[in-house]
């Protein structure tokens, strides 16, 4: 159990449950708000950058991770849970299986209703749904499989062709899984970026840039489309989205409002863009 020091009532959860385990206890350095959203907004801008390459980065921001918490005493075959405030520790540590638990606001209830759901004579994980749309090789995925099913889980899988977007919306929106396991293997989805010049409803001029991705769903014996539009603010008159200092150095107002009501209104028909592919 792998612990931010930050806040000294989830070191408190965090000893129960690693108690109530039998695993070890090891703290790190918490990380400021502002260095925390720093790392983050590298990680959300990974393939926006054009000094360095996306590869390199990761080396960069895998380093950074670990040279703040230092080397952790995991023995070998063992795994780390992080309770962390806003970071993905376990980035920066590959080589033992991880995962993330946040420390606020509700890490107490979290512990608590998954080990209850766990427990000798409960129903636990009996089926599972998986999705992989089989871009590239995911071994895990495999793994996933023979493990499910060697624990009796029925296991209702989308795999290559038959991973569509509509079959993969119904499994999530209706099928009574357990466990749900998507593969995100999948690359980068082409789009636009779109620059928008307006003038909002307070009278400031603005220019927004956003990136614009769609996602088509055919329906089965329905000759209409279900159309999905995905939507990421980059920058509002200059000043990146993801800055971290973004709120001294913006006046944000009206301007989003005013965007997201664009249909409406003729005030932001002023726009260009750009095509955008998958790096």
């Amino acid at each position: 159990m792998v612990c931010e020091d930050g806040d000294e009532h989830t070191q408190v959860i965090a000893a129960n449950y690693a108690y109530a385990l039998g695993a070890g206890l090891c703290l790190i350095p918490s990380a400021s708000s502002s260095k925390a959203d720093s790392i983050l907004g590298n990680f959300y801008d990974l393939y926006e950058t054009d000094s360095e390459s996306p590869t390199s980065l990761l080396l960069r921001l895998k380093e950074t991770l670990r040279s703040h918490a230092g080397e952790l005493p995991i023995s070998k075959g063992g795994a780390a849970t992080f309770i962390t405030e806003k970071l993905p520790w376990g980035f920066a540590y590959p080589e033992v299986p991880s995962t993330h638990l946040f420390g606020y606001p509700d890490l107490g209830i979290s512990i608590i209703n998954g080990m209850a759901a766990e427990q000798r004579g409960s129903r636990g994980i009996r089926v599972a749904a998986l999705i992989d749309p089989g871009s590239v090789q995911a071994k895990e995925m495999g793994v996933a499989i023979s493990s499910l099913t060697n624990r009796a889980v029925f296991v209702k899988g989308l795999r290559s062709k038959a991973a569509t977007v509509h079959s993969a919306s119904q499994l999530i929106e209706l099928f009574p899984y357990d466990l749900l396991l998507i593969s995100t293997h999948c690359g980068d989805a082409s789009g636009w970026r779109w620059t928008y010049e307006f003038v909002d409803s307070e009278g400031l001029k603005r220019i927004l840039v956003v990136d614009i991705a769609i996602g088509l769903e055919v329906v089965p014996g329905d000759e209409k489309l279900h159309v999905t539009e995905f939507i990421r603010f980059v920058s509002l008159d200059g000043i990146d989205w993801n800055d971290p200092e973004k709120d001294s150095k913006l006046y944000v107002g009206r301007a989003i409002l005013d965007y997201l009501e664009r249909g409406k209104t003729t005030n932001c028909s002023n726009h260009r863009r750009e095509k955008r592919s998958p790096e």
